[in-house]
């Protein structure tokens, strides 16, 4: 059997799809498939054109031909040659079960042609699975899936990630990692829930368009956005009149913004007391309470703060992450129950201990921070936006106890973000990082809305200066704007850079 080969850091990015939909089906770049004539005389071609290539038949040479034919498929204006190239490429990596070559080719045909990248990928998994027999090649294969997983919840696309699960499960037992594959089927139930809860969503927005003032639709569209969108703001307008008795007070007392601690409590209390009731949905309600309760916390004392403290680590127990898994280098490199704990007590004795117990706390606080650090840059934005929520918590808990000032001695984790989403090697990459900066923010409300904008208006420059050949044109560079919105991106930001594209600049010296 041949050796399988696996570059998982790579495969990060060849998984990466479109935020809100996997295929872009509405970008005049894509072609449809050719017919199966041309697809026939194109093979010919490539076949005289790559002749030495084919001549040569070892693993790594084939591979070599493999990635060449991805490469050349990219500045191929020929559709039936492209489509080519990269099908018998993605053929290639799945006769030398290289998932790398495999899933590069398939999103490719996927951006490029009117077939389902994501199809491609699924189909490639099953044949390539079956084949490997090492846990080690299983592993592998069980984060592309993993990955996979995790995007098409992100972009809603639930047969995909149905059948995504499928593949997890089976190369969690090919690995031998038990805890993995017994967790498919909590993942499977979860899944089950959103899909139910989308459903109503999409049957509800299309009640929205005929009867503006159905309630029942305006809770399934509200309540959507709020757990599984993050957009707080805009599903409470709708819930706060919807059908749902329960939802509709919590959201009236939350949309009222109260300013007094036993207000807030009130509001605080509400959102708990709901997520309670609904164990289905606890956890994505409870984050509701968790955001009030945060803001409560460094403004009680007694047993309105033991209450606020208790309910915090409740809610930290159950809630969701929102952006999908993480990596297990980010898992080793949080901090532990035990850290806030010492954190806690550290930040508490600089009330009264001096420079000595402020330095204790200061190095404490910092050694975690640093932790965060590594390896923030080279992750997946669900890692980065896990690390950042992380030091989030530090700062939080060190302000909670006294030792508030000492967050002035370090910058925000967050703050790396430009040239993090910067170094997204495609467009499709770029958008889910600026969607993800935003429901961070939706959530944690860390940033202030013209800080955020300005983030994304810089790192949309760089972005673009980073992939000049790509945006030379100026109506590229506006294309690549429209794209974002049209992929949900809401920050101003992304017009703050299409004005500055429109005078002529948008990342270079030279006119557009």
């Amino acid at each position: 059997m041949k050796k399988a080969t696996f570059r998982t850091g790579l495969l990060a990015l060849g998984l990466l799809l479109t935020a809100h939909g996997f295929v872009q089906a509405d970008e005049p770049t894509r072609q449809p498939e050719p017919p199966v004539g041309k697809q026939d005389s194109a093979m010919k071609l490539i076949k005289e054109l790559y002749k030495e290539e084919y001549l040569k038949r070892g693993p790594e040479e084939r591979l070599n031909l493999g990635r060449k034919m991805v490469e050349d498929a990219k500045t191929t204006r020929e559709p039936a040659t492209q489509y080519m190239l990269l099908k018998e490429a993605r053929d290639i990596g799945i006769q030398l079960m290289d998932l790398d070559l495999t899933m590069s080719a398939s999103e490719w045909m996927g951006k490029l042609f009117t077939v389902s990248g994501v199809d491609l990928k699924l189909k490639a998994l099953t044949i390539i699975r079956p084949q490997l027999k090492t846990p080690e090649a299983n592993n592998a294969g069980a984060d592309v899936a993993q990955a996979l997983v995790d995007q098409a919840i992100a972009a809603e696309e639930f047969r995909v990630a149905i059948d995504a699960l499928e593949q997890l499960r089976a190369f969690a037992i090919g690995a031998k990692n038990i805890q993995l594959a017994s967790s498919v089927e909590s993942k499977k139930d979860a899944l089950s829930v959103q899909q139910t809860a989308y459903n109503d969503f999409r049957n509800g927005q299309e009640k929205l368009k005929s009867d503006p003032g159905n309630a029942p639709a305006k809770y399934q569209v509200g309540s959507y956005l709020c757990m599984y969108r993050m957009d707080w703001d805009k599903g409470l307008a709708l819930t706060v009149a919807g059908s749902d008795g329960s939802w509709a007070t919590a959201s009236r007392a939350d949309t009222a913004a109260p300013v007094a601690v036993n207000e807030m409590m009130k509001v605080a209390d509400l959102w708990y007391d709901l997520g309670s009731a609904r164990p289905a949905f606890r956890g994505r309600i409870w984050m509701r309470a968790e955001f009030w309760y945060n803001i409560l916390l460094p403004m009680t004392e007694g047993v309105q703060r033991t209450k606020v403290e208790k309910r915090l680590d409740e809610i930290a127990k159950v809630k969701p992450i929102m952006q999908g898994n993480i990596t297990e280098d980010t898992k080793k490199v949080l901090p532990t129950e035990a850290d806030f704990k010492k954190l806690k007590e550290l930040s508490q004795a600089v009330r009264s201990g001096g420079k000595k117990a402020r330095d204790e706390a200061q190095r404490f606080a910092q050694s975690l921070t640093d932790k965060l650090k590594d390896g923030l840059m080279s992750g997946k934005e669900t890692d980065f936006f896990t690390r950042c929520k992380a030091e989030l918590a530090i700062r939080k808990t060190m302000e909670a106890n006294g030792a508030g000032e000492l967050n002035n001695s370090y910058v925000y984790l967050v703050n790396s973000f430009v040239p993090y989403a910067a170094g997204a090697r495609t467009k499709d990459d770029y958008v889910i990082r600026l969607i993800a900066l935003e429901r961070y923010n939706s959530e944690e409300k860390a940033i202030d809305p013209k800080v955020l904008d300005t983030m994304v208006e810089k790192s949309l420059a760089q972005f673009v200066i980073n992939n000049q050949s790509q945006y030379i044109d100026k109506k590229v560079r506006l294309e690549l704007c429209a794209f974002l919105k049209d992929h949900g991106v809401q920050s101003k930001g992304v017009d703050q850079y299409k004005a500055i594209v429109e005078k002529g600049g948008g990342g270079f010296k030279t006119g557009g």
